[in-house]
């Protein structure tokens, strides 16, 4: 039995290699609203980099 399920033969959404619309916003965040951005992404890099530790140690 295959261990991953075989793509469909569903046709694409829209043709490969055409443009996309992508739209920026600048964040002007306040200096408190600054530091926790800081502080939650320095989170989520500890916790990445302990669950990849982890699984490299299995």
């Amino acid at each position: 039995m295959a261990r991953y399920k075989k793509s469909s033969n569903r046709s694409r959404k829209r043709p490969k290699n055409s443009l996309t619309h992508v739209a920026r916003v600048r964040l002007e965040p306040t200096p408190k609203q600054a530091r926790v951005m800081v502080l939650r992404g320095r989170a989520c890099d500890r916790i990445y980099n302990a669950c990849l530790g982890e699984t490299i140690d299995v």
